[in-house]
């Protein structure tokens, strides 16, 4: 099972200065499609688990009516 990452220890192991040429150069890959993605189903079940884990501590964003 992977590892939930809260906000603080994120931050303790990324920095923005590192992650902004990463990200960039993940992108590049991806759009010039060099990269294998998991399937859809795969990525949908880890967003929900991302998204419940929030939602039963409080840090999901509320809707605004």
């Amino acid at each position: 099972m992977l590892p939930f990452l809260n906000e603080e220890q994120v931050r303790a192991e990324i920095r923005m200065v590192d992650l902004i040429p990463a990200m960039r150069t993940a992108l590049i890959e991806s759009s010039a499609g060099r990269v294998s993605q998991p399937a859809p189903d795969a990525f949908r079940r880890t967003a929900w688990r991302v998204l419940r884990y929030h939602a039963d501590r409080g840090m999901a964003r509320q809707r605004r009516a």
